[in-house]
């Protein structure tokens, strides 16, 4: 996963020279105290960044088994910017059956 840097929502960009996560794809940000934690789907691994950008220096690569396929994650805290600290509670997450795909809702567990 890369990312690109502008000082204004239309650009210019400029493009990190070094991706933010190798070999991801299907990756789900969200706030984190005050970092950013990502869930990358194909490496089945959760990762921690203190500043948001640096994941690769300090890896945690912890390994997540049953995660969701394809995942997204519900944020009150991007429709309600009074909430704060509420976590992560639900989200959707896409199944296949056969030549279809659907949508499904699921639940965060945390232990």
């Amino acid at each position: 996963m890369g990312v690109a840097f502008s000082k204004y929502p239309g650009g210019p960009y400029t493009k990190m020279d070094a991706p933010l996560l190798d070999g991801s794809h299907e990756v789900m940000l969200w706030q984190e105290g005050t970092g950013i934690a990502v869930l990358a789907s194909l490496s089945n691994t959760f990762q921690y960044a203190s500043d948001g950008i640096d994941f690769t220096s300090n890896p945690l690569n912890v390994k997540v088994t049953g995660r969701p396929n394809a995942p997204g994650i519900f944020r009150q805290d991007l429709t309600d910017p009074k909430v704060k600290g509420e976590g992560l509670n639900w989200g959707i997450s896409m199944i296949h059956n056969g030549d279809e795909a659907y949508l499904i809702r699921y639940e965060v567990k945390t232990n």
